[in-house]
C-alpha cells in the first residue's frame, strides 16, 4: 500500500489511546487509523509508516458506526487539524470512548491489579460538562501559527503540516472581537508568528502574538487577565497573565477545583503541600480551607506564575500561612518538604508526561495522609498509579472528566490513601 492507495480495514471494537482506532493490515502490520470508530469499516489511506506501525487517515466510510455524527467544525473535519480529533463522534459516543481508552491503558500499562483498585468490578464512567443549562461552554484559550498566505493555521493531526482555518466554532463568541479571520481582520500578520487567543472569563479578550500581548483594540494589553472561579457560594478572582497555562474551557476550573476540593477533605488547621502549582488555581481554596492556623507550601517552576499565585492568595483573603516556591518539582525539592508533608494532604496537577516514578516514590515515603492527583493523559497516569501502588497507596476515588470535548483528552482526578 502506498500513500496515494486506498486499502479496506475492518478496526477493532475498542479505541487506541490518541484518537486512533486500530485496524490490522493483510501482511499482519498495526494501522493506527484517524477519523474512525472502533468497529468500521473503511477505506483508508496511508500517511505515515514505520518499522512497527503504519498510520493511515479515513477517505471513505464503507459501514458507519451508529456513533457516528457529521463533523461540526467542517474544515477541521475534512482537513483533520488537531483540537477536534473527535468530532465526527457523537458526544455520548466521546465519553464512552474515552473510558475504554482509560480502561485499556490501566490495564495495559498498569495490570490487572491496579485496574481492579482504580475501578473495583465496575465501568469506568466519564462525566461531560452539562450540556442541558444553555451557558457558555466553549474554548478560551486558542493557539494558531501564521501559514505562508498570512492566515491563522493549525497543525494537521499528528503531523507539522500546516493548514489554514477560516474560523473556529467552539471557542467562546468573545473570539470574534479579536477579528483574527477573514479579509477583514484588523492585524498584519507575518509568516511563523504564533498566536494565542485568550478570552478571561473577567476582562476583555487579548491576542498574543509571539511574546507581544495586545488587545482587541490593537494597543498593548495589561500585563494580566482576570478569571473568575465560582467555588461552592464563593467567587475567586485571579489574576493570570496571558502566557501562563489556564483550562481552555470556559467551566473546566469550576469543576476541577470542586473535584480537588471534595476529595482533599481539607479542614482547617491542615498542612497542605500543592505540586505543579501554576498561578493559585487550587493554592487559593486550599488556603481557604486550612484557615489562619492551616500551612500551605507549593512547588512550581514557573516564577511568573507563583508571583501571580501569591498575589491570587493576597487578593482572596487567604489567612494560612504559605510558602509558595518557585522551584522544579523533583526528588530533591520533595525530599526537603518531607517533615512538612507527613499527616497532611498532598495535591499534585502534572504535566502531560506526568509526575514520575521518583517523584511519587518521594511523595509516599513523606506518608501524607491523603493525596489528591489530577491526570490529563491515561498513559502517564497509569505510570504515575502503578507507582503508587508499589509504594503503599492506593486510589480510593477517581472522577474522569470530559473538560475537552471533540478530542481525546480527559482529564481524571485520583484520590489516593494508605493501603494499611
Amino acid at each position: 500500500m502506498t500513500h496515494s492507495e486506498m486499502s479496506t480495514l475492518r478496526l477493532k471494537d475498542r479505541p487506541a489511546h490518541g484518537g486512533f482506532c486500530v485496524g490490522i493490515r493483510e501482511d499482519g502490520k498495526v494501522v493506527m487509523v484517524h477519523g474512525a470508530l472502533p468497529g468500521e469499516k473503511v477505506g483508508v489511506r496511508l500517511t505515515q509508516e514505520t518499522s512497527k506501525v503504519a498510520f493511515a487517515e479515513v477517505i471513505e466510510v464503507l459501514e458507519a458506526s451508529p456513533d457516528r455524527v457529521e463533523h461540526p467544525w467542517e474544515s477541521a473535519g475534512s482537513l483533520g487539524v488537531g483540537g477536534a480529533d473527535l468530532g465526527h463522534v457523537s458526544l455520548e459516543g466521546q465519553l464512552i470512548w474515552k473510558a475504554q481508552v482509560i480502561e485499556d491503558t490501566l490495564r495495559r500499562i498498569g495490570g490487572v491489579e491496579l485496574a481492579g483498585a482504580f475501578q473495583g468490578d465496575k465501568r469506568v464512567e466519564v462525566h461531560s460538562l452539562d450540556r442541558t443549562s444553555g451557558e457558555d461552554f466553549g474554548r478560551r484559550r486558542l493557539e494558531f501559527v501564521i501559514s505562508e498566505g498570512e492566515k491563522p493555521a493549525m497543525y494537521r493531526a499528528g503531523t507539522h503540516d500546516l493548514v489554514e482555518v477560516p474560523d473556529m466554532p467552539f471557542a467562546v463568541p468573545a473570539l470574534e472581537d479579536l477579528h483574527i479571520f477573514g479579509d477583514d481582520t484588523r492585524w498584519n500578520f507575518r509568516p511563523g508568528q504564533r498566536l494565542k487567543a485568550v478570552l478571561p472569563s473577567a476582562c476583555d479578550p487579548v491576542l498574543c502574538i509571539d511574546k507581544q500581548a495586545f488587545g482587541q483594540d490593537g494597543k498593548k494589553a495589561p500585563r494580566h487577565v482576570n478569571e473568575a472561579v465560582r467555588w461552592q457560594d464563593t467567587e475567586i478572582r485571579y489574576r493570570v497573565r496571558p502566557e501562563s497555562f489556564w483550562q481552555a474551557h470556559s467551566h473546566a476550573p469550576s469543576v476541577l477545583v470542586d473535584a480537588v476540593m471534595s476529595m482533599a477533605q481539607v479542614e482547617t488547621g491542615d498542612t497542605v503541600t500543592e505540586l505543579f502549582a501554576g498561578s493559585g488555581l487550587f493554592t487559593v481554596p486550599l488556603g481557604l480551607c486550612a484557615g489562619e492556623t492551616g500551612r500551605i507550601a507549593s512547588l512550581e517552576a514557573a516564577r511568573a506564575a507563583v508571583s501571580d499565585a501569591v498575589a491570587n492568595m493576597r487578593t482572596n483573603g487567604v489567612q494560612a500561612a504559605y510558602d509558595l516556591r518557585v522551584a522544579s518539582v523533583n526528588a530533591k525539592e520533595i525530599r526537603l518538604l518531607a517533615p512538612f508533608m507527613e499527616g497532611g494532604v498532598t495535591v499534585l496537577d502534572p504535566p502531560r508526561v506526568g509526575a514520575k516514578r521518583g517523584v511519587i516514590q518521594e511523595i509516599l515515603q513523606a506518608k501524607p495522609r491523603r493525596v489528591v492527583m489530577v491526570s490529563c493523559d491515561p498513559a502517564a497516569m497509569s505510570r504515575d498509579l502503578r507507582a503508587a501502588l508499589e509504594f503503599g497507596y492506593a486510589p480510593r476515588s477517581y472522577l474522569a472528566l470530559d473538560l475537552f470535548p471533540y478530542t481525546h483528552h480527559v482529564e481524571v482526578v485520583t484520590c489516593l490513601e494508605p493501603t494499611s
